[in-house]
Formats: C-alpha cells, sequence, structure tokens
C-alpha cells in the first residue's frame, strides 16, 4: 500500500473520495480508506486532503537499514536535482553528502532517458502502430487496472529509472 489514511486525521469530508481519478478510496466505519487494489498511486488524495489525512508510505527507515546492512548500495538522483540544492554552487557537494549518507554509487538518471529515448526511436520507425507512452507508473496502473483493453498499446518500454537501474546493475553487479 503506497498510500494511506490517518484515521485520527480524517474528517470525512468527502474530498479525497470525489477527487480520486481512480475511485479507489471509500468510506468504510466513519473514515476514508485506499483500496489498494484500485489505487494507481498518483498522489492526488495527498494533495487534495486538507488534514494531511492522506500520505504516501514512508520508506526511511527500510533506506536506512538497507544502507546499514548492504554494502553495495547505488543511488539514483533526477537529473533537475541542482534545482532542489540551489545553495551549492558545486554539484559534487551533494554526490559527497550522498556517499557520506553511505551510498556507495551516484548515478544520475539521465543517460536511463537516453536509452529511452532511443528505444522509443526504433520502435517508432520499425512499426507504424499508435501506442500510449508514459513513464509515470500512475498512468500505466491506471490504463492496467481499468483499460485493461488498452494494454496492448502501452510502449513495451520501460522508464528511465528501470532503465538506468539495469545499466547500474550491469556495470558494478547484480548484488547492487
Amino acid at each position: 500500500m503506497l498510500v494511506y489514511t490517518i484515521k485520527e486525521l480524517c474528517r470525512t469530508c468527502y474530498t479525497c473520495v470525489r477527487e480520486c481519478p481512480a475511485k479507489a478510496i471509500r468510506i468504510a466505519g466513519g473514515q476514508a480508506e485506499v483500496i489498494t487494489d484500485r489505487c494507481i498511486a498518483c498522489g492526488n488524495c495527498t494533495k487534495v486532503c486538507s488534514q494531511g489525512a492522506k500520505v504516501f508510505l514512508n520508506t526511511i527507515d527500510r533506506v536506512i537499514k538497507l544502507l546499514q546492512d548492504e554494502e553495495n548500495v547505488a543511488a539514483i538522483v533526477a537529473p533537475s536535482f541542482p534545482a532542489e540544492f540551489l545553495e551549492f554552487k558545486d554539484y559534487r557537494l551533494f554526490v559527497g553528502m550522498i556517499r557520506a549518507l553511505g551510498f556507495k554509487y551516484v548515478c544520475e538518471v539521465s543517460f536511463g532517458a537516453d536509452i529511452v529515448a532511443d528505444r522509443y526511436r526504433q520502435l517508432i520507425s520499425e512499426n507504424r502502430e499508435f501506442y500510449i507512452t508514459s513513464d509515470c507508473p500512475s498512468i500505466v496502473n491506471y490504463v492496467r487496472f481499468y483499460h485493461p483493453d488498452l494494454v496492448d498499446k502501452l510502449a513495451p518500454i520501460v522508464s528511465p529509472m528501470v532503465a538506468m537501474g539495469r545499466v547500474v546493475r550491469k556495470k558494478y553487479g547484480e548484488d547492487i
């Protein structure tokens, strides 16, 4: 379950129920609850909940445990990371901070985006079909859950993050 309700904060205002594009929230026992099998993890409910009762699963503890237990852990960061850390004039400071947390490797996902773009060019040049293209797991899940007749129209190409994860494993080993 990626999104859940903090029941103590829910005031049953129905905003999340009305705004969920996947209709994956119901009222049960006087509280709004996420229907896990229907949730596409788009996060819309977390944005519209004025009470802060809808939240994403926090995986920080899992990452900390992974860093403590494993030797080879890689961080794959978005190419936009400098926009979040304007105080760093040199990106290497950010990389050093990530490594200081315990990550052995720090990679940028943009190379994965290049791989995916090349694969799209290849797919389109070889096929004259129309495809639904999206690197967003929420869109892919929406199609799979609610429009299964269109699944064969999803482009058979992984996201840049998955592509980069494969590159990292190939370069640094499967145990990463």
